[in-house]
């Protein structure tokens, strides 16, 4: 039974520093950049984190009724599909919505803002849940653990991402009032490193 539960809140460990990985904080970046409330950026970081874990939820209950192994599926590379998903976000927030004149993913404390936050963590959880669903495949022993597993991992990547958001809000907010022109100049920074990263994972 320990070890059970010692196996389990590792998955909640292995969420929460999945949600620290490079591409993930470029999303990240670019869903909070345009805000400074710390308050509404948790919220939007947890429902990132809730599209992507859902999705990563899902997959791994497909490999786990299917049987699959990790040695099976450890050759497929999705980096470029991640990839793609960055350069989409970064090229969409740059263009922005030529109705409304503002970006795609402005971050407005609205129901569109949620969605998006939402929409964006649904399309990286796609492109990147079986690589990360690769870890938990041999740890579990029945499908009930693993499910359990999969059910923590999400929950830790929901609250790793919340606190990324949380935290990069806090620090927009601090840096704000000391210097007028800090959010301008991190917003360009956050699409500068989300295409890098981007273009990064597609020829690696």
């Amino acid at each position: 039974m320990d070890a059970l539960i010692i196996t389990i809140m590792l998955s909640l460990l292995l969420g929460i520093k999945h949600a620290t990985e490079v591409d993930h904080i470029a999303a990240m970046s670019l869903l909070v950049n345009e805000h400074s409330q710390p308050n509404v950026a948790i919220k939007l970081g947890a429902l990132w984190g809730l599209g992507h874990g859902l999705v990563v939820f899902f997959v791994g209950v497909l490999f786990a009724l299917l049987n699959l192994k990790a040695s099976v599926i450890s050759h497929l590379n999705f980096e470029p599909i991640v990839g793609c998903v960055l350069i989409a976000m970064a090229l969409f927030w740059c263009v922005g919505d030529a109705f409304k004149n503002k970006p795609v993913f402005q971050v407005s404390g609205s129901l569109t803002g949620n969605r998006n936050a939402f929409s964006v963590g649904l399309l990286h959880g796609s492109a990147g849940s079986i690589a990360a669903t690769l870890v938990l495949l041999g740890v579990g022993q029945s499908f009930v653990v693993k499910s359990a597993q999969l059910i923590m991992f999400g929950f830790g990547s929901v609250i790793g991402m919340a606190l990324l958001c949380w935290l990069y809000a806090k620090h927009l907010d601090w840096c704000e009032k000391l210097f007028r022109d800090y959010g301008r100049l991190m917003r360009a920074v956050a699409v500068v490193f989300t295409l890098y990263i981007g273009i990064g994972l597609i020829v690696s």
